[in-house]
């Protein structure tokens, strides 16, 4: 029997874009040696998730999520000073 492939991030925004594009999610777990970082593992079996990547690097979801995030920070940095 063939092993399925397995694609591991713990880019939460990377994993958001494997699973809208329909790559399965197998699970979520710690990081051994590192309790602090949560690794997402997906189901592999075209051997997609590697292209998918590079798509999503320069994808204007990225692009989207970081002005996202940067904003983000600003508006907790106002909160926090009140």
């Amino acid at each position: 029997m063939k092993e399925a492939r397995i694609y591991e991030t713990s880019n939460v925004d990377l994993a958001t874009y494997l699973v809208y594009e329909g790559i399965k999610l197998l699970e979520c777990t710690k990081k051994p040696g590192n309790s602090k970082i949560v690794v997402m593992r997906f189901i592999d079996d075209k051997g997609l998730c590697l292209d998918l990547e590079r798509i999503f690097i320069k994808s204007d979801f990225k692009k989207f999520r970081d002005v996202n995030k940067w904003l983000l920070t600003k508006v907790h940095q106002i909160l926090r000073e009140n």
